[in-house]
């Protein structure tokens, strides 16, 4: 293993680190499969999905076998071919959190009001944390995961694409009656609120040139970021489309600082999106159209009520209130445990919020692990990035965006793509063998003339 020292004007640091190219060929081929077995079982749990009843949840079909036993199965696959470990990295607050709720989401296989289906849905979640805990330990550096989260976003919109082209009447549907279709992911299982965000991902990632490199040059650069946009805008997600706007305009503006021609084509850019937006406020016909795709054929009532979120928030915490501590059991937040004290959840598959689904399930005390888990996660991956450039900004934005989306859908506490990038960025600013994580990045710009880099063997 090589020893990477860096003399930075406060000092110098070494920190040792072992990456791919310097590896033997066999190593790398072995890191590489390793890789992509974990990611695969990071999302199996959610590789596909099909609406279901009540009666219906917990049964061990075909479907939940490879859902559930297949991460499981590839997972112990990685400790059969024996990857290199690129980096070791200890547990921290974050992690405390999280194993304080996967304890008490255990133990509650024990008051569940469904204790098959709660232990059936725990397990593909715990074997996600253990794929991703192990992922995090495959790759470099916190810059290389980041770029490894903005490849696999590419590979879902693209592959959303191609669904919308082999299957137009499924990747662009709705599961609710009177509600316009919307675009989603179908492989893996993504729904539209959280697609937007897959959708910002990608967008952010050419705007910064992290991922790929095919991705951030011309044409293919403006190509992606206009198709990205126009699937962002097919979910219909008003609040993640916000979430998502955000986040370009946020790397918009980190862009234009790069070069004087991108400030003046960012400055461009931004006048004509303000000009674009006054034309259509000034045109009644296209006004109308903007506002109908955005009410998605809602009403009122379905707009202030949040698509009836709200409705559904009231009439679930008196429900709870003898259970508010324990909880009903691990995921009676999703269908299992509410409607059999109202049958107003017999229609509904989760509760859309994250801390509400997840006291219905573990009740306040297990709740705490979880919130520990996302506040200390956002922390430490804003503090652990820095001086990371681009990619601080980027990992920032997204452990953010995820925070922000937990009032409105289910997140960490259950298999989602969201969880996957989360907790894979959160675990990998854990502490290394150093005292701290490299901070450069061979896709930054050159370092500054008091940095001395130098290879030692």
């Amino acid at each position: 293993m090589s020893r990477t020292s860096l003399t930075l004007p406060a000092g110098s640091l070494t920190i040792p680190s072992e990456q791919p190219d310097e590896m033997a060929p066999e190593d790398q081929v072995r890191l590489r499969r390793a890789r992509a077995a974990l990611w695969l079982g990071a999302f199996m749990p959610i590789i596909y999905t099909v609406g279901k009843g009540v009666n219906d949840v917990g049964g061990v079909g075909p479907l939940e076998l490879l859902r559930g036993g297949g991460g499981l199965a590839l997972y112990a696959l990685v400790f059969m071919i024996r990857p290199p470990k690129v980096r070791s990295l200890r547990n921290g607050i974050a992690e405390a959190g999280l194993i304080f709720f996967v304890v008490i989401a255990a133990l509650s296989c024990f008051w569940s009001v469904d204790a098959k289906t709660t232990l059936l849905k725990l397990v593909p979640l715990v074997v996600t944390y253990l794929c991703l805990a192990k992922l995090a330990t495959l790759y470099g550096s916190v810059q290389e995961t980041v770029c490894a989260v903005v490849t696999v976003a590419h590979m879902i919109l693209i592959g959303t694409l191609v669904q919308l082209v082999i299957w137009p009447d499924r990747a662009y549907s709705t599961d609710t009656v009177g509600e316009d279709p919307r675009i989603h992911s179908l492989l893996p299982a993504i729904a539209s609120n959280l697609f937007g965000l897959v959708a910002a991902i990608g967008i952010a990632g050419v705007c910064l040139t992290i991922g790929p490199r095919w991705t951030a040059r011309a044409p293919w650069n403006v190509v992606l970021v206009c198709v990205y946009f126009v699937l962002l805008l097919g979910t219909r997600s008003r609040v993640v489309t916000a979430v998502a706007l955000i986040i370009m305009l946020v790397c918009l503006f980190r862009v234009m600082h790069r070069s004087q021609n991108a400030n003046i084509i960012g400055w461009f850019a931004t006048a004509g999106i303000v000009a674009t937006s006054w034309w259509i406020t000034t045109r009644d016909d296209v006004w109308g159209l903007v506002v109908d795709f955005v009410v998605r054929g809602q009403d009122a009532q379905g707009l202030t009520t949040l698509t009836g979120r709200t409705v559904v928030w009231e009439r679930v915490l008196p429900l709870i209130r003898e259970d508010q501590w324990w909880g009903l059991g691990y995921y009676s937040g999703h269908r299992i445990g509410l409607p059999l004290r109202d049958s107003l959840f017999r229609n509904y598959s989760n509760l859309d919020n994250t801390w509400l689904e997840s006291v219905v399930g573990v009740g306040i005390i297990g709740t705490t692990g979880l919130v520990v888990f996302l506040a200390f996660g956002v922390v430490r991956s804003i503090r652990a990035t820095a001086r990371m450039g681009h990619y601080r900004l980027l990992s920032t934005l997204l452990v953010i965006g995820v925070a922000w989306l937990t009032l409105i859908n289910p997140t960490v506490q259950a298999n989602t793509s969201t969880l996957v990038f989360f907790a894979l960025i959160v675990f990998s600013t854990r502490r290394g063998d150093a005292e701290h994580l490299a901070t450069w990045s061979l896709h930054e710009s050159a370092p500054a003339k008091s940095t001395d880099l130098r290879r030692e063997q």
